[in-house]
C-alpha cells in the first residue's frame, strides 16, 4: 500500500514539474525523457491501488497524470512556443520510450510465442484512444493540437488492435472536411502516415488526393503533396499542382516535389513539356526561378550534362517549351556559352536536337554576345550552301517519311539563322538571294518556311520599294510557270472531267501559294500603297479576283490580303469595308472571324467616320456588332466583345447604352462559360473601363438596374448543366465596379466633379424594377439592394425619393419572407442614418456661421 502512495505521490509531483521545465528549451528534452521513462518503469511495476472508486494499475496511474497535464495545452491557441515544445516533447518521449524497449528486448532471450507488446506500445495505444475523444471538440485550438499530436504520434504506432485502427481512419477522415484550414493541415499529414496500411488506392489515399485538387486552403494542398506517398497513380495530381492558384505551391512543385521524383525519365515527354512550358512562362518570377534552378541544377545533370541528350528526350520538332527552357539554360550558366564551338563537321551531319541547339544558342549570342554570334556561324555563302544541301534532301524525301519531317525542321532552324547573318558580303548576299527566289519560285514551300524566307528577302531588300519590287517579280514568276507547267502538261487536248478538275486545282494551289506570299509580304509593308504604286497590280490581278473565288481557303486568304493591304490606304479601306461587312453578315464561318477581325483593325486605324461615309446604310455596322454579340458561335462572339471592348478603351466608340449591357451579360451569362477568350476579355476590360472615368461609372449606372433583373432570371432559369455566379456575387460586382471611390486618380484634374452618392440612384431605379419581379426574384434583388453604398454623399433630395420609394414599394408589396424583411429594413436604416447625419452636419454648420 505504501508503495502505491509513493508511485502516487512522485507522479503528482514530479509529471508537472517536467511538463513545466519543457516549455522553456527543446534542449533539455532528451533529459527530461529519460526522467519521465524511469518515472513510467517505476509505475508499472506497482499493482493496482483503489483510486475514484476504481483499481487502477501504476502504469494506468501513469497515464492519467500524463493526459492531466497534457490536457492544460489542448486549449491554448496556435502559434504558442510553450505549447508547441510540450508537443515536440510528447514526440521525443515516445521516440525515447520505444529505442528503450527495442534495446531490452535485443538483449533478452525473448519466447518466440511471448507477447510483442511493450510499455511504451501500450502507451501510444493509450494516447491515441485519448486523443481521439478530442477531434469532434467545438473548440477549434483543441482540435488543432489533438490532430496535430495525432499526426505526429502516429509514426510511433507499431501492431494496434484493429477496431483502434478503423477508429482512426475514420475519425481522420470526418476530420479532413474540418472548417479550420489549420486542422486540416494536420489531418493531411496524419492521413498521409495511413497511406502505406492501404493495399491499393483506397479511402485514404481518394482522400488525399481529394484534398490535393479541391481543398479551398493552400496550405492543406500544400501539406498534401509534401507528405502524400509519390506513387506511379498519385504522380499525375502532383503535377496539376504546377497549375495551382497559389505562387507557393506552384514554386514548391518544382523546387521540391519534382526533385524527389528522381530521374525525369519518368515522366512522359508530354508531362515534361508542360512541367517545363507552365514554370518558365508562369507570371510569378519565384515559380520561373524555381522551375530554372530544377532544370540547370536536375534534369540537365540527369542527362550527364549533355545538352543534346536532354534535347533528345523533349520533343523539339513539337515542343512549345525547348525554346524557353534552352533559354533559361543559358541566361542561367552564361559561362557555358564561352565553350560552344560549331565546327564544319557539326553543320555537315545536323539533326533535329543539334540544329535546335544552334539556333537557340545563336538567338542568344544575339541578344548578349554578338562577338560570339560572329564566331559561330559560317558565313552567307557557306550558310547558303549548307541550306541548300538541306533542303535538296528534303525534295527527295517522300512524303510522310519520318526524316522528312526532321529534314524540314532542320532547314527551318536554318532559315532563322540565316536572319542574324550579316549580308555586308556582296557575294555571298547574291546567292543567298538566288537560292531563296529559286525555293519560293519552284518549290512547294512548307507554310512554316515561308515566312522566315521572306523575312530574309526584306532583310537583304535596300528598301521596301525594292523588296515589294522583289516580292511581285516573284508572284510573277510563281504564276507564269505554273501556266507554262500546265500548259506543256494538258496543251491543247480535250480535256476529260477527271483532268479539268486535276488542272483547276493545280491553278487553285498556284493561287494560294502567290496569295500566302503575297501575304507575309504586307504582313512585313508599312510604306502607304500611294507611295508603292506596284501594289496595286498585284491588287487588282491577284487579291480581288480571288475574292470571288469558290473555294473556301482562298477567298479567306485573299481577304486577309486584301485587309493587309486597307491597312496602308485609308481611301482603299473606305472603298473596300462594304466588302468586309458583307462577309461577316454573308460568309462562312472562318471568312466571318478574318473580315470581322480586319473591320475593328481598320476602326481603331482610321476611325469609324473616315470608314461608314460612303456606305449605304450607316447604321448597318451598329447592327452587325449586335449580331456578332448575341451570336451562338464561341469564336465569333470572342472577337466581337474583344473588338467592341478595344473600341471602348480607345474611345472609338462611345455610345454606352447600346453594347455596354451586351458585354456585361456575356460577362456573367452561363453560355459564355466556357469561352475563355471572352471571360479573360471582360474580367480586364470591364474594371479597367469602369475605375478608370466617372462618366464610364455613370454608363454602368444607368444599365446596372435592367441588366441586374435579366440576370437574376437568368439564373432562376439555370439548367442543371449551367454554370454561372450567384446574384448576389453579380450584385457586388457592380458595386465595386460603380465605387466612385475606386476611381484611378490620373495626373490631369477631372473634369467634372465626382458624385460619390450614386448608388442611391441605382438602387431606387432597381428597386422600382422589383415590384413588377415575382416573389423568388424579388427575394434575390431586395438582397441585393444591400450590397450598394448608400450614405450621406447621395444628398438629401436623392435620399428622400428613395425613403419615398421604399415606402411605396412596402406599401404596394407586402413583405413576407424573413429575408426580404431584414434586406428591406437594413436598406430602410442606412436610407434614415444618412439623412440623419445630414441634418446634423447642417445644424452644426448653422451654429457656426451664428457663433460670434
Amino acid at each position: 500500500m505504501s508503495s502505491n502512495s509513493d508511485i502516487a505521490s512522485a507522479l503528482a509531483e514530479n509529471v508537472p514539474r517536467i511538463f513545466q521545465e519543457v516549455q522553456k528549451t527543446v534542449a533539455n528534452h532528451r533529459k527530461l525523457a529519460n526522467v519521465l521513462r524511469k518515472l513510467q518503469e517505476k509505475a508499472s511495476q506497482v499493482g493496482k491501488r483503489k483510486l475514484d472508486n476504481q483499481f487502477l494499475s501504476g502504469e494506468q496511474s501513469f497515464n492519467l497524470e500524463f493526459t492531466r497535464n497534457l490536457s492544460k495545452i489542448l486549449p491554448v491557441k496556435k502559434r504558442e512556443p510553450a505549447v508547441d515544445r510540450v508537443i515536440k516533447f510528447v514526440q521525443t518521449f515516445i521516440q525515447y520510450s520505444q529505442e528503450k524497449d527495442n534495446a531490452a528486448d535485443s538483449d533478452a532471450q525473448q519466447d518466440p510465442e511471448a507477447s510483442e507488446e511493450t510499455l511504451s506500445s501500450r502507451f501510444v495505444e493509450y494516447l491515441m484512444k485519448y486523443l481521439l475523444g478530442g477531434v469532434n471538440a467545438k473548440d477549434k485550438p483543441v482540435r488543432l493540437r489533438v490532430c496535430q499530436m495525432i499526426a505526429l504520434t502516429i509514426n510511433s504506432l507499431g501492431e494496434i488492435d484493429e477496431d483502434l485502427y478503423n477508429e482512426l481512419k475514420s475519425k481522420l477522415l470526418d476530420c479532413a472536411r474540418d472548417k479550420e484550414a489549420s486542422v486540416r493541415v494536420q489531418v493531411a499529414i496524419a492521413l498521409s502516415r495511413l497511406q502505406d496500411t492501404d493495399d491499393e488506392v483506397g479511402s485514404v489515399t481518394e482522400k488525399l488526393i481529394e484534398m490535393l485538387r479541391n481543398d479551398p486552403s493552400a496550405e492543406v494542398r500544400r501539406a498534401v503533396f509534401y507528405n502524400i506517398e509519390l506513387t506511379e497513380a498519385i504522380l499525375p495530381y502532383i503535377l496539376e499542382r504546377a497549375r495551382d492558384v497559389d505562387a507557393t505551391n506552384r514554386k514548391c512543385i518544382y523546387l521540391r516535389s519534382m526533385i524527389e521524383i528522381g530521374d525525369f525519365r519518368i515522366l512522359s515527354i508530354d508531362d515534361r513539356e508542360k512541367l517545363l512550358k507552365w514554370g518558365l512562362s508562369d507570371r510569378d518570377a519565384n515559380v520561373k526561378k524555381a522551375c530554372s534552378k530544377m532544370l540547370s541544377e536536375h534534369w540537365i545533370s540527369q542527362a550527364d550534362n549533355n545538352l543534346l541528350e536532354f534535347l533528345e528526350r523533349l520533343d523539339v520538332i513539337c515542343s512549345d517549351a525547348a525554346d524557353s527552357a534552352l533559354s533559361s539554360f543559358f541566361e542561367a550558366n552564361p559561362e557555358v556559352c564561352d565553350s560552344f564551338s560549331f565546327n564544319d563537321q557539326f553543320w555537315e551531319n545536323l539533326t533535329p536536337e543539334s540544329a535546335f541547339l544552334a539556333r537557340v544558342f545563336c538567338d542568344y549570342c544575339k541578344k548578349h554576345n554578338e562577338e560570339k554570334l560572329e564566331e559561330t556561324l559560317p558565313n552567307v555563302t557557306q550558310h547558303a550552301v549548307y541550306l541548300q544541301e538541306y533542303s535538296q534532301l528534303m525534295l527527295v524525301t517522300e512524303e510522310g517519311d519520318a526524316a522528312k519531317t526532321e529534314l524540314e525542321f532542320i532547314v527551318n532552324q536554318l532559315l532563322l539563322m540565316a536572319g542574324h547573318l550579316d549580308f555586308a558580303d556582296e557575294i555571298g548576299r547574291r546567292h543567298m538571294f538566288t537560292l531563296l527566289k529559286e525555293t519560293l519560285i519552284y518549290t512547294d514551300v512548307p507554310d512554316n518556311h515561308l515566312s522566315n524566307v521572306i523575312a530574309i528577302l526584306k532583310k537583304i531588300s535596300v528598301s521596301e520599294k525594292d523588296f515589294t519590287r522583289l516580292i511581285i517579280e516573284i508572284i510573277i514568276d510563281v504564276r507564269e510557270s505554273t501556266e507554262e507547267a500546265l500548259k506543256e502538261k494538258y496543251q491543247d487536248q480535250d480535256l476529260d472531267e477527271d483532268e479539268d478538275m486535276e488542272k483547276r486545282i493545280l491553278e487553285a494551289l498556284a493561287t494560294l501559294k502567290c496569295l500566302n506570299i503575297a501575304k507575309n509580304m504586307l504582313e512585313r509593308s508599312n510604306e502607304s500603297l500611294r507611295d508603292n504604286s506596284s501594289m496595286y497590280g498585284l491588287l487588282n490581278e491577284l487579291i480581288i479576283p480571288a475574292t470571288q473565288s469558290s473555294e473556301d481557303i482562298l477567298k479567306e486568304t485573299a481577304i486577309r490580303c486584301l485587309g493587309l493591304c486597307c491597312l496602308l490606304d485609308k481611301n482603299l479601306a473606305a472603298e473596300n469595308f462594304q466588302v468586309f461587312i458583307h462577309c461577316v453578315l454573308e460568309g462562312h464561318i472562318e471568312l466571318q472571324e478574318q473580315a470581322l477581325m480586319i473591320i475593328f483593325d481598320l476602326i481603331m486605324l482610321f476611325g469609324i467616320g473616315s470608314l461608314t461615309a460612303k456606305l449605304d446604310d450607316p447604321n448597318i455596322l451598329d447592327q452587325l456588332f449586335q449580331e456578332c454579340m448575341d451570336c451562338d458561335v464561341p469564336e465569333i462572339l470572342a472577337i466581337a466583345t474583344e473588338g467592341v471592348s478595344k473600341l471602348f478603351i480607345c474611345k472609338a466608340l462611345t455610345d454606352t447604352d447600346q453594347y455596354l449591357p451586351y458585354l456585361v451579360t456575356g460577362y456573367f451569362h452561363p453560355k459564355t462559360a466556357d469561352n475563355q477568350r471572352l471571360r479573360q476579355c471582360l474580367s480586364y476590360f470591364l474594371p479597367v473601363f469602369c475605375h478608370s472615368s466617372h462618366k464610364n461609372q455613370q454608363a454602368m449606372i444607368r444599365i446596372a438596374p435592367q441588366v441586374i433583373c435579366d440576370l437574376v432570371q437568368v439564373h432562376k432559369e439555370l439548367n442543371l448543366d449551367e454554370e454561372m455566379v450567384s446574384p448576389l456575387q453579380i450584385g457586388q460586382q457592380f458595386a465595386d465596379w460603380t465605387d466612385s471611390h475606386k476611381l484611378v486618380r490620373s495626373q490631369f484634374p477631372q473634369s467634372e466633379e465626382t458624385d460619390h452618392g450614386m448608388h442611391a440612384e441605382l438602387v431606387k431605379e432597381l428597386l422600382q424594377l422589383t415590384e413588377s419581379e415575382a416573389a423568388g426574384s424579388r427575394k434575390t434583388l431586395l438582397q441585393i439592394l444591400t450590397k450598394f453604398r448608400v450614405d450621406e454623399t447621395a444628398g438629401e433630395e436623392r435620399l428622400q425619393r428613395l425613403l419615398n420609394a421604399i415606402e411605396r414599394f412596402k406599401k404596394q408589396n407586402p413583405v413576407i419572407d424573413a429575408v426580404s424583411r431584414n434586406a428591406l429594413k437594413r436598406l430602410e436604416t442606412s436610407v434614415l442614418t444618412a439623412l440623419e447625419t445630414l441634418q446634423q452636419q447642417e445644424s452644426s454648420a448653422d451654429e457656426a456661421a451664428t457663433s460670434p
